[in-house]
């Protein structure tokens, strides 16, 4: 299933986002500030697909987050999901990491088709990085990730 995580402090942002990603198919969970969301990406160790998160909240702020983040993994989607409207802030966020930059206030079906997009390139990087995890040389064969080697199928 398509998992989320969304870290926004503001409580009716923040549950109408879920509500939005839920009726769209995601597994969602949700957090109300960066500390929060740092505990849960490492508790569930990263097993997310796609980050949202608010820029501008107590304690760490999302670009902090975002930064974090992105030196554990360089697959998963984020999207910075705020008010800060400054090209500066936008440049920012994208240069620490995140892949997309959503400013409040937004619609449902853009905020929708933005985590879709998103949702979409990282399966395919993953698919690619299945793809490439295998070597075939002659009648060798090698995988990367669970570090056999077999020759004409046999181990």
């Amino acid at each position: 299933m398509k998992r989320i995580l969304i870290c926004e402090d503001e409580d009716t942002i923040r549950e109408f986002v879920v509500i939005n990603l839920k009726r769209a198919g995601y597994d969602v969970v949700d957090v109300n500030c960066g500390e929060a969301a740092l505990k849960t990406f490492e508790a569930e160790r990263g097993n997310f697909d796609v980050v949202l998160l608010d820029i501008m909240m107590p304690g760490i702020d999302g670009f902090t987050v975002c930064k974090k983040i992105r030196e554990k993994s360089s697959t998963i989607g984020i999207i910075m999901l705020t008010a800060k409207t400054q090209e500066m802030d936008k440049v920012s966020g994208l240069m620490i990491g995140a892949d997309d930059y959503i400013t409040k206030p937004f619609s449902p079906s853009e905020l929708t088709a933005r985590v879709d997009a998103i949702y979409r390139r990282v399966c395919m990087s993953f698919i690619k990085n299945e793809k490439q995890s295998v070597v075939e040389s002659g009648p060798f064969v090698l995988n990367l990730k669970s570090r056999t080697v077999t020759k004409k199928g046999v181990p």
